[in-house]
């Protein structure tokens, strides 16, 4: 093997390791993205949820309200004797 050979051999090497550690770098990268993608997703869905159950306690009291103020003006009606 040649000198020019030899140089040529260990550059490749040194580009191997170069292009390893590169390859490395990203991927601890993706990992981190998709960790941080995957809590947000998680927290998107409990959002979700407690927003649900918060229409419905909302639609439970308009409800109410409504059953409530039919009757009392009902009341109210009656008391003014029309």
């Amino acid at each position: 093997m040649g000198e020019t050979e030899f140089g040529v051999a260990i550059a490749l090497a040194e580009l191997k390791g170069e292009v390893n550690t590169g390859f490395a770098t990203v991927k601890g990268m993706l990992d981190g993205a998709l960790q941080r993608t995957d809590n947000a997703e998680r927290e998107i869905s409990d959002l979700k949820a407690r927003v649900t159950a918060l229409e419905k306690k909302i639609l439970m009291v308009a409800g109410f309200t409504v059953a409530a103020g039919t009757s009392g003006g009902v009341s109210l009606w009656q008391l003014l004797g029309a």
